[in-house]
């Protein structure tokens, strides 16, 4: 299953396009000004799984998990398990600076992952230009019409993935350096190769918390306010973050309290996604990427209590 994003404006119809239907933008207010506008579709919290064993995660990530992280079907079924709205396949070892896997090993977990799960699959290459232009260009003709969300789709490596992703019907996450500017630029760019602004999902590159959040903060904010205010169309997009990667890559996520107990319990990782996960979804993100199901947990609580703040729960952690 997959999804059209909508548009900003509000004029866009969308849908998921299987069993299921889950809403994504479509917001024609600031996020969570309901006083002001509609936001007829709630933020989609989607969790990360690796294509191979992730040795470089912190041990509170693994320990989340378990025995599940020894097979990415295992792994993506415990995320779902968890309240996952979407899975977001990491295609480590394609990296050229790592195990260097050609296109073929992906290729068959896809198709796997296409047919257990019901809900959007999101492929995340290496961010390695070159790499990821052959390995998700390979997989936007192989599963032409299967919906695919494919990135990070940059300017170095556009012009080969644009294309296909029109042709074959895939959503494309289109990443810049966190400015505003190249966003609208590479937005330009992909409807010049065919790409309807439908789909199309702005990714402005997440900072984490305490490396270069209230950055990220601020462009969104000024994306949000392009869109909103002077109705240009072409920003006028969902916006994803690849909020996980961020936190759980920081010092202070990743040290155990033996090693420095004055920062507190080890799970403090959890605490850091949730609050720059809070931030985002203030900022106008339209779906977060996260790394662990506590964080995802946390962050539903807080969309339901602004959503719904009469049958909300008391205490956001529940």
């Amino acid at each position: 299953m997959a999804f059209k994003p909508l548009a900003c404006n509000g004029k866009t119809a969308v849908e998921y396009l299987g069993e299921k239907s889950c809403p994504v933008g479509g917001d024609n207010c600031f996020s969570f000004h309901f006083f002001e506008g509609a936001r007829p579709s709630q933020p989609l919290l989607a969790l990360e799984v690796w294509d191979i064993y992730p040795r470089e995660w912190p041990d509170v990530c693994c320990q989340a998990y378990g025995r599940n992280l020894s097979s990415p079907l295992d792994w993506a079924a415990a995320a779902l398990a968890a309240g996952a709205q979407a899975i977001a396949l990491q295609l480590k070892s394609i990296d050229p600076n790592g195990l260097d896997a050609g296109p073929e090993p992906a290729l068959g977990l896809v198709g796997e992952l296409l047919d257990k799960i019901d809900v959007p699959l999101i492929v995340w290459g290496c961010d390695n230009a070159e790499k990821d232009a052959l390995v998700l260009s390979t997989l936007a003709a192989r599963y032409a019409g299967r919906k695919l969300i494919l990135g990070p789709v940059e300017e170095a490596n556009h012009k080969r993935l644009a294309p296909l992703a029109a042709e074959y019907g895939h959503t494309i996450c289109a990443t810049t350096p966190i400015d505003v500017n190249l966003a609208k630029q590479l937005n330009i760019l992909l409807q010049n190769q065919g790409v309807p602004l439908e789909k199309i999902l702005i990714d402005p590159t997440t900072g984490g918390l305490g490396y270069g959040l209230e950055y990220t903060y601020s462009v969104m904010e000024r994306l949000r306010i392009a869109a909103l205010q002077q109705n240009d169309q072409v920003l006028a997009l969902p916006l994803i973050c690849h909020l996980g990667k961020e936190i759980w890559k920081s010092k202070e996520a990743r040290q155990l309290r033996e090693e420095a107990p004055e920062m507190g319990e080890d799970n403090r990782g959890v605490f850091m996604e949730i609050s720059a996960g809070v931030s985002l979804l203030l900022a106008g993100a339209n779906i977060l990427v996260l790394g662990h199901p506590q964080s995802l947990r946390g962050l539903r609580d807080f969309i339901d209590l602004l959503f719904s703040p009469a049958q909300a729960e008391n205490e956001l952690w529940l």
